[in-house]
């Protein structure tokens, strides 16, 4: 006789079984060639007796500890962590993780990520990889960017002024260019005070929005990608003439 098991041990002993049984087909027509009928009976009758006491283990409304459910499968489980091992190895073609939604097939899960807003992908990658939010998406397009942006201190290219003002920035420059340039071209420059914060913790901040930055190339950053501020590199813009006063203090060099 089986001993008498807490609910969660009881779970957990019946997913163990059920996988088992479901490993060696036993749910699968083709098993009358490696059983006979009365080693099939047994196993089917097994196989019931788990599944009710499967049932059984669910707890009852307003009991604490809730169970984390499969719906395709009907079986339950005591942990996220159990239920995500079980959907990655059961479901991943037919079930959204980030939505946690089921699908009855992978075309449909597909149809449903090009759909949904909450799914960023990009389709230049063959990977075509799958980003939680569109700024992300944003950011990773810029890896497929042609490049057109020469360093100021070396023969390297950027795909943006912010990429090259960060080169400078990292000390990866051969002109010898650091963060602590950069900062100090940054200060000097006559429009300086259009950017620079009076927050202690950070040097600079945005003309148009306020944001605080700590080094010139996230400023840059921010000015090209934010859609939603006002701030540009345009050359009548503080920015804009930030970037050509660095180009002649990188003369210097």
């Amino acid at each position: 006789m089986l001993p008498v098991l807490y609910n969660y041990d009881r779970l957990e002993l019946c997913n163990s079984l059920l996988d088992f049984m479901d490993q060696h087909g036993v749910n699968n027509p083709q098993v009358h060639i490696i059983l006979s009928t009365p080693q099939l009976a047994f196993y089917t009758h097994l196989h019931r007796f788990y599944d009710r006491q499967l049932k059984k283990s669910l707890p009852r409304n307003g009991q604490e500890g809730r169970m984390e459910y499969c719906e395709p499968c009907n079986r339950s489980f005591v942990t996220p962590h159990a239920l995500k091992q079980h959907l990655e190895s059961k479901h991943p073609n037919t079930y959204c993780f980030r939505c946690q939604k089921h699908f009855s097939h992978s075309s449909a899960k597909q149809q449903h990520i090009t759909d949904s807003s909450y799914h960023h992908i990009c389709y230049n990658c063959p990977q075509k990889p799958d980003f939680d939010s569109e700024s992300n998406l944003q950011n990773h397009y810029k890896t497929h960017a042609k490049k057109t942006v020469e360093c100021l201190g070396c023969s390297r290219v950027f795909i943006s002024d912010s990429a090259m003002v960060l080169h400078l920035e990292a000390g990866y420059c051969q002109s010898g260019a650091d963060e602590d340039y950069v900062t100090e071209c940054a200060l000097e420059c006559y429009q300086s005070g259009q950017y620079t914060s009076d927050d202690p913790a950070f040097d600079f901040q945005c003309p148009a929005c306020g944001t605080p930055f700590s080094l010139m190339s996230a400023l840059l950053q921010h000015a090209e990608s934010v859609v939603t501020c006002d701030e540009h590199l345009e050359r009548n813009m503080s920015l804009g003439k930030f970037l050509h006063y660095l180009r002649t203090c990188m003369r210097k060099l």
